[in-house]
């Protein structure tokens, strides 16, 4: 039977302590017409009762859990107006025995029917064990619609971006208020208290200046051990998510779905650990495994500055785009508009398993979309080293630092002189580039070349800035390297995100004819290759290269400069090498 319309979750409070046990009633002992009580917040902390009645009991195959379609009713559902997404979680009592947790409901319908997950099935989580765990990445699975993702601190094309890399794990993402209202929890709630069946609780990726939260209700307490929501979050499995107790502000009728209005109170109590098709199982007491997130924009036309301060949890497929979507809405924060402009950005990674953190400046300049066109810098950085073939790297920092512009600093590459004009083998060869400024007088920089001893025959001299199109560091690193072979170490890998091409580079390199046609097969398969889209809802894993490219492929000498501007085009001499009188 499908689900539609997913409820949420919700967390909190802390450490272990003695715990009632609770009695259970059996899938096998349910049948329709029973009756009984559940439990939920509708406002503030405190938890309210409401009524609801087994209509019928669904019995699944394979390891498809069971459902009860219940119908709840009383004074707090009129109030709510129906079953409302933040009550996921919400434990359903029966002679004083829990018998499961409040599911999903069916949009557009009549929201006091719903599904429920038994306990039995929710029980089964803890079957699976909580060993320590960095999230590795792993196919996308896409999962039905539903789960609101409560996003503050994010807004305009951020939260767009933030609702599609949400949409490919079935959930869907709300503004909240620019920070999370929430009060404390009350001074008289103790810590091992805070947090029992009814409450309501937060399920976050990330804290801080962005907070990315779902909302539910816990459905089973037993010690330090937790029980919520009744479906998954994202379906992650074993997994590693900020744990909250919640403040429920309201719940809001709607006619497609009624939904509670909240955020996490305090500072997280624990972390989630399981995240399966039954629901979330989450520890009270020890913390999710997350990095720090440093980002400092300033706007040098407006003179606006901005900082964040952001823990985003240790997910492989996850935090690459987590971190993007905070370096936009700081940008696009401090811009206050979109188009081209100017960037000078630097970014480093700072991680268990680099033998150094991994350091990277770079000068960018769009036409366009400037903060579109700085991304993908740190993106695929992180993206390439979470995703290495070597060795486990676990992030413990990112800061960026972005200073943008209006006023465009380009130049563009013209002409070319060689001197002399038939390089000599084992000569030095002088290539002056004539470089024209965006609105300004054309210049001259030269850099130089040693011609091999053993050159000979036709050779190409090629001087360029960074290939327009190609916008990744590891593209970048694969045509310095002269063509598709990959890194071969962690340390190799690292080494060449560091060094790539940046935008303000003008390269100088010598190359066999066979080199140069083979650059250009690489600057065009770089081009078109799939990379992950902030803006598409069709998750796509950037590219690892590989192929086997032949030596020949590298340059023969290469030779680079710094400049202060954007490097623009491509100019190529083809020159016979000559042998020493």
């Amino acid at each position: 039977m499908r689900r539609s319309a997913w409820l949420l979750v919700c967390l909190c409070v802390c450490t272990t302590a003695a715990w009632p046990a609770t009695a259970i009633k059996k899938f096998s002992e349910l049948k329709p017409g029973m009756k009984g009580i559940g439990k939920t917040v509708v406002r503030g902390f405190d938890i309210v009762s409401f009524d609801f009645e087994i209509l019928d009991v669904l019995e699944s195959a394979g390891f498809a859990n069971d459902l009860l379609l219940i119908r709840c009713s009383g004074p707090v559902i009129d109030q709510t107006g129906g079953i409302a997404a933040g009550m996921s979680g919400s434990p359903l009592y029966i002679d004083n025995a829990l018998v499961g947790a409040v599911a999903a409901t069916t949009t557009m319908a009549d929201t006091h029917v719903g599904y429920a997950t038994p306990i039995e099935d929710m029980l089964k989580l803890w079957e699976l064990g909580t060993p320590p765990v960095t999230v590795a990445a792993g196919a996308n699975r896409l999962l039905p619609v539903g789960t609101p993702v409560l996003c503050s601190g994010v807004r305009g094309r951020a939260l767009d971006a933030v609702g599609l890399v949400l949409r490919r794990y079935g959930c869907r993402a709300l503004a909240a208020d620019p920070k999370p209202m929430g009060p404390q929890p009350p001074a008289a709630v103790q810590p091992d208290q805070g947090l029992q069946a009814g409450s309501s609780l937060a399920a976050s990726l990330t804290d801080g200046d962005v907070v990315l939260t779902a909302l539910g209700t816990v459905t089973w307490r037993d010690g330090d051990r937790v029980l919520a929501f009744g479906h998954p979050f994202m379906q992650r499995g074993t997994t590693s998510l900020f744990l909250h107790q919640a403040y429920i502000s309201a719940v809001v009728k709607s006619v497609e779905l009624p939904f509670k209005i909240g955020s996490p109170a305090g500072e997280p109590v624990g972390v989630i650990v399981q995240d399966r098709s039954a629901g979330l199982a989450a520890r009270i007491g020890p913390q999710a495994d997350s990095f720090e997130l440093e980002i400092l924009a300033r706007d040098e036309t407006l003179k606006r500055e901005r900082s964040f301060k952001v823990k985003v949890v240790q997910d492989a497929e996850l935090a690459p785009s987590l971190v993007a979507v905070c370096v936009m809405q700081a940008m696009d924060e401090v811009r206050d508009r979109v188009g081209g402009g100017m960037a000078r950005m630097s970014w480093q990674v700072a991680a268990d398993g680099l033998d150094q953190p991994l350091a990277r400046d770079d000068m960018i300049y769009s036409a366009d979309d400037i903060t579109g066109e700085a991304l993908p810098g740190p993106l695929y950085s992180l993206d390439a080293l979470l995703r290495n073939d070597f060795g486990t790297v676990t992030p413990r920092k990112v800061s960026v630092r972005v200073v943008t512009s209006e006023e465009r600093s380009t130049v563009r590459l013209v002409g070319l002189t060689l001197n002399p004009a038939r390089p000599v083998a084992g000569k030095e060869l002088a290539v002056t580039a004539r470089l024209q400024p965006y609105r300004g007088a054309i210049f001259e920089k030269t850099l130089t070349l040693t011609v091999p001893a053993t050159a000979t025959g036709r050779l190409v001299v090629d001087v360029h800035g960074r290939p327009e199109g190609v916008d990744s560091p590891l593209s970048e690193a694969a045509l310095v390297s002269g063509g598709l072979t990959p890194p071969s170490s962690l340390v190799e890998l690292r080494a060449a995100l560091s060094e790539a091409l940046r935008g303000n580079t003008l390269s100088a390199e010598l190359l066999s004819l066979e080199a140069a046609d083979e650059r250009t097969r690489v600057i065009e398969q770089l081009r078109h290759l799939p990379v992950r889209d902030l803006f598409s809802d069709t998750a796509t894993t950037f590219p690892v290269l590989g192929g086997g490219a032949a030596p020949s492929t590298r340059p023969l000498a290469r030779a680079e400069a710094t400049l202060d501007q954007v490097v623009q085009g491509r100019w190529r001499e083809v020159v016979t090498v000559g042998q020493e009188p």
